[in-house]
């Protein structure tokens, strides 16, 4: 029973799904997205750390994750879905930039120290902020169209 519940689940979980009619589900669905990208970018700095003992690029380090999850999850598992796809990935990258330009790497003898951009982290945060708001505004005004009003 919990193989066929999990099987469900992660089958629900890798169906490509625009929410275009669901904000809440979209601003869940596209946070997922950015964690998942954030996560990513840490994971290989740290692996990146491990092996050669400094950081990597920031630039290649974020060309890598985006194109990794271009190329793995969108276009192998789950079959490529067009603007889906494409919306997805843009918030996956927004999330790897979090961790990727709001850092600088100052020193890594002996351990990595890392200073917070502010002027790039203002910058990643707002890139965040309206491209959640393009990405929900639409959805929004669907759901309030579709329910004739804003609070029934």
């Amino acid at each position: 029973m919990i193989r066929a519940v999990w099987l469900s689940f992660w089958g629900e979980l890798n169906t490509p799904n625009s929410f275009r009619s669901d904000p809440a589900g979209a601003v869940t669905n596209q946070s997922a997205h950015m964690l998942w990208g954030l996560i990513a970018a840490i994971a290989s700095c740290m692996a990146w750390n491990a092996i050669f003992g400094e950081m990597p690029y920031r630039e290649a380090t974020w060309a890598f994750v985006t194109l990794f999850y271009l190329v793995v999850i969108e276009k192998v598992q789950q079959s490529w879905s067009g603007a889906d796809s494409v919306i997805d990935t843009a918030f996956w990258s927004l999330g790897a930039a979090i961790p990727l330009f709001s850092l600088k790497e100052v020193s890594f003898h002996p351990k990595v120290v890392l200073e917070l951009q502010e002027r790039d982290t203002w910058l990643v945060l707002a890139a965040v902020a309206l491209s959640l708001i393009v990405y929900l505004l639409p959805r929004m005004v669907r759901k309030w169209k579709e329910r004739g009003s804003i609070g029934q």
